[in-house]
């Protein structure tokens, strides 16, 4: 019962009726008239789309032939090596919340304690009332989320955007993102570092070799590919990557090999300077 948030237990003081925890839905409409500039879709006519995309390619119809397209995981490797900094396992999913969902439930017990910023990514304060987690806010100033007073230390998780944070679009700073190193390295905290604009981003990622303990980084396509190419990637060094594969395995088994297939067409396609005129567009339209 408390494992699904119908009690609350402390200890000597008993067990109680928690007050109903409210969802939040990170779902807006838009009022006819007005234009939206929030939530940043891709501008398709930026994308190689041609007719040889699929040039090469089988369909599968085996439900035995599932698993990961050996190309993509090769040239993501290369990627996250040479752009990242980052040689690790990874793996693929659906999108970034679904990465960060898999590991909160992997990781975290109803009632844990989960370090976010303050104002945050929408979608994650709703994620975390779900899964009957407690969102422990943390202040921003220009460079990025100020480490928690020292009183703060029995949290399970902290998530981090090293840049473009949404909403406020900052970027942390190299002093602040070492300081933060400084303070994980003293805990048994997992690190989730939510890097959802990488690939577009002109800003540096400041890396992740100063961080001692567990640590899965992620990002996906959908901010350049856009949704209908939407893969996301978790590289790290946490024994909860290993977790998540297993379970990966019993359930959903492989995301969708034509989906791959195209992700790996139009990312290699638009590596280098390609990238960085798409990159530039969005940077003068904001």
């Amino acid at each position: 019962m408390r494992e699904a948030g119908i009690i609350h237990t402390d200890g000597s003081c008993g067990s109680f009726v928690p007050h109903k925890t409210e969802i939040l839905h990170s779902e807006t409409a838009v009022p006819r008239g007005l234009v939206d500039l929030a939530s940043g879709n891709v501008d398709r006519r930026l994308l190689p789309l041609t007719p040889d995309l699929f040039d090469h390619y089988s369909l599968n119809a085996d439900m035995g032939n599932y698993g990961d397209h050996p190309e993509l995981m090769k040239f993501l490797k290369k990627w996250l090596a040479e752009y990242i900094g980052i040689e690790s396992e990874l793996m693929l999913l659906s999108s970034s919340l679904d990465i960060i969902e898999r590991i909160l439930m992997q990781r975290c017990i109803s009632g844990s304690k989960v370090l976010i910023g303050d104002p945050c990514w929408p979608p994650l304060p709703a994620l975390l009332a779900t899964l009957r987690l407690e969102a422990v806010s943390l202040r921003m100033d220009d460079e990025r989320a100020v480490i928690p007073e020292p009183l703060i230390n029995d949290f399970s998780v902290v998530i981090l955007t090293p840049r473009a944070h949404s909403p406020t679009g900052i970027n942390y700073s190299r002093a602040r993102w070492q300081q933060w190193q400084a303070f994980l390295n003293q805990r048994a905290a997992l690190l989730i570092v939510d890097d959802h604009w990488a690939a577009l981003s002109q800003q540096p990622f400041h890396g992740m070799q100063g961080f001692e303990g567990e640590w899965i980084y992620t990002t996906s396509t959908s901010k350049f590919l856009g949704t209908d190419a939407r893969i996301a990637i978790a590289a790290g060094n946490s024994n909860i990557l290993h977790a998540m594969k297993k379970r990966f395995t019993l359930g959903s088994r492989w995301i969708s090999k034509i989906l791959q297939h195209l992700t790996w067409q139009l990312w290699r396609q638009l590596e280098g300077e390609a990238m960085y005129k798409i990159s530039e567009n969005y940077r003068i339209r904001r």
